[in-house]
């Protein structure tokens, strides 16, 4: 077991703080990553993607993860733009699929979410762990340092490349929120009413490191 932070960092222009739409632990937040599979170092040919409010349970165990790494059932759609699902009736699949700007995404209430490596067929899981992250703020951003969003506990995996979508909030210097924003273009811009001036958000980084200590 090895846990990750999922570290990000931005520059910012009048701007407060930029987290999830509802704080570091929303529940219905998406991540889209890809795994590397701690065996052979086989990365996966496309983003996977796991959320808070979404767990299945681990076979042969007690317990349940975000993601875990083993069988299909059926999948949902997901589109980027609007970040809703619809169920699609698709039997079995091996891979995740991006097409048209569209995800052919594993999870959903009653679907075990789980690509296992194509590889050395590897298993492992992956789970979100709440509590513990904490928004990107202006300090932060004005020094040019990073900030620990989320906390990953994966087994057998590596989570690599972190994409930015949609689903964050800003708020600005002034106090005013922006909703349901979405980062894929690698940048935010707007004008803020209240605080008479523009808001900016640009050059967009992310990384996972191994998280040292508890």
């Amino acid at each position: 077991m090895v846990n990750y932070w999922l570290m990000i960092t931005a520059e910012f222009e009048n701007v407060a703080t930029l987290q999830p739409q509802g704080g570091c632990d929303d529940p219905s937040f998406t991540y889209f990553f890809k795994m590397k599979c701690g065996s052979c170092g086989e990365l996966t040919d496309k983003e996977t993607c796991v959320a808070l409010e979404r767990s299945v349970q681990i076979p042969g165990s007690k317990g349940t993860a975000n993601l875990v790494q083993k069988a299909y059932q059926s999948v949902m759609r997901m589109d980027l733009a609007s970040s809703k699902h619809r169920v699609v009736p698709i039997a079995t699949v091996a891979k995740v699929i991006f097409l048209c700007n569209e995800w052919l995404c594993y999870y959903c209430p009653s679907a075990l979410h789980s690509p296992q490596c194509k590889f050395c067929e590897r298993e492992g899981t992956v789970s979100l762990i709440p509590g513990k992250g904490k928004p990107l703020t202006q300090e932060l951003s004005e020094a040019g340092k990073y900030t620990g969003l989320m906390m990953f506990d994966c087994r057998g995996y590596e989570p690599v490349g972190f994409l930015f979508e949609g689903g964050w909030m800003v708020e600005t210097a002034a106090g005013t929120k922006f909703e349901d924003i979405d980062l894929s273009d690698g940048e935010f811009m707007e004008y803020d009413e209240k605080g008479k001036c523009s808001v900016m958000i640009s050059n967009l980084k992310s990384g996972f490191v191994v998280a040292k200590g508890k």
